[in-house]
This record gives structure tokens, sequence and C-alpha cells, in this order.
């Protein structure tokens, strides 16, 4: 449990300052062609640029540090573009098959990793199933979201070879069902509306 709050706090500085400059970036161009707001367009866009902000910070964006030194009294700044435990899978199911063999492992950290692991792959891309369909019309059918989700998640993997993160085919597989479960909450909350 401790692991998700550790990844929510992350990401949600990254999140604000997301919506902040969609914020900045939206009443400029409202200013500019003029207009009335759409209210909930614009609350979906926010959410959308914070959502996506968010999991940029903890995908694509180099691990970093920054303070001041202990020593010397100096600020400083840690970016890393290299981590020996990074890994390349391009075995589709191999990551996935690994990480259900570990739900039995007698350590429980070992088992929190593996839970985190799957879940997390699986629900961060979920707000994709949903917001998109709800932003723009293209979305509402599968095949296009589908392949849109797909092509996010592997532009995710292609990029973090060069900033020292984990590349794995299985963060595309899971990611893929979790636009899947984001499509089918969409579904049911777009029938619920309709009644």
């Amino acid at each position: 449990m401790y692991t998700i709050l550790h990844y929510i706090v992350n990401m949600g500085a990254y999140s604000l300052l997301g919506a902040a400059v969609c914020l900045l970036v939206r009443a400029g161009q409202h200013r500019k062609n003029g207009g009335a707001w759409e209210w909930r367009r614009e609350a979906l866009l926010l959410l959308f640029a914070a959502y996506c902000t968010g999991l940029a910070s903890q995908t694509i964006l180099p691990r970093w540090s920054a303070g001041i030194d202990s020593g010397s009294g100096l600020p400083f700044l840690d970016i890393s573009l290299h981590n020996d435990l990074a890994s390349v899978n391009l075995i589709p199911f191999r990551t996935i098959l690994r990480q259900l063999r570990l739900l039995t492992h007698p350590s429980g950290d070992i088992r929190t990793f593996a839970v985190v692991n799957l879940a997390g792959n699986l629900l961060v891309f979920s707000p994709f199933g949903i917001l998109l369909p709800l932003l723009w019309p293209r979305f509402r059918r599968v095949g296009p979201l589908l392949l849109t989700g797909m092509l996010i998640s592997a532009g995710i993997e292609g990029i973090q070879l060069f900033v020292g993160r984990s590349t794995d085919v299985d963060d595309v597989i899971f990611n893929a069902l979790g636009v899947l479960i984001g499509y089918g909450l969409y579904r049911l909350f777009a029938a619920a509306r309709e009644k």
C-alpha cells in the first residue's frame, strides 16, 4: 500500500503542474477566440492534462533528485539516465507469468511488488479508456481507442530505453487491457446516462 501511495504522491505535483499549464493555455485560447466556456469539457481537459502529466512523470521522465549537499552546503541536481536494474523484455507474457508466480512467494514484500506491478500496469492506462471517449467522439469506438492506447504505451516503452527505465512488451499488453477496462467503465456510464 505504501508503494502505491508513494507513486500517487510523486504524480501529484506533476499533475497539478500539468493542470495549471492546461488552464493557462485554455484561458489564453478562449481570450483570443472568444466564445463561452463549456465547463464540463474544460474540466475533462484539465483532468486529462493532469493525468497525462502524472503518467509521464512516472514513466518517461528520467529519475532525478535535488537538494542541498550536506558536506558543501551547495545545491545539487542529479539526473540519472542509467539504471543498472533496468531491463528489456521483448518476449510476450514472460514478465506477466513471472509476476503471477511471485504472488505465491513467502515474502510479503515480493508479493506486494508483484501486485503493484501487475495492478499498476493494468490500471494506469484505464483513464485513457474513460477520458478519450468523453473528450473526442472518434474514440467512442473500441478500435481507434485501443490502437491509440497501444501506440501511446509502446511509445512510452520505447522512450524508457533511453531514460534509465525498464522496457517490457508485457507492459503494453497490460496497458491495453487497462484501456479496455476504462472503456468498459465508460460504456457503463454512457448506458446509465442514456437511461
